[in-house]
């Protein structure tokens, strides 16, 4: 599953922009486009826009339609009105995990009992 950081790190290598490169074209800190490549920080909408302008493409680009489980920031922001604490809290419990298998882990565990109830 490519996240946004892998999109925009694939994105701005084919077009053969270093970070710093990027960082002129768009005035966004090339710390800053590091922890977007890593995943660190999520990029706002108006960040995004800036980075499709420089890398020449559109911003659906960023959100390749076959990576269906992918959920952008901005997108899990405008639902997360309407969550629980408790479910805010099991998405920053499940952002706390580092470790991939225990993470993978926690999305079985999950699925199973998501699957469960729709049977």
């Amino acid at each position: 599953m490519i996240n946004f950081g892998e999109q925009l790190q694939r994105l701005r290598l084919e077009t053969n922009l270093t970070q710093k490169a990027l960082e002129e074209k768009t005035g966004i800190l090339q710390a800053n486009l590091s922890s977007y490549e890593k995943g660190k920080i999520d990029p706002s909408l108006k960040v995004i826009i800036r980075l499709a302008e420089a890398l020449e493409v559109a911003v659906a680009d960023f959100f390749p339609k076959e990576n269906d489980d992918f959920v952008h920031p901005v997108q899990l922001n405008e639902g997360i009105g309407s969550m629980s604490k408790e479910e805010k809290d099991l998405i920053l419990d499940f952002r706390g995990i580092e470790n991939k298998r225990e993470k993978d882990s926690a999305r079985m565990v999950v699925k199973s009992f998501s699957n469960r109830k729709a049977s």
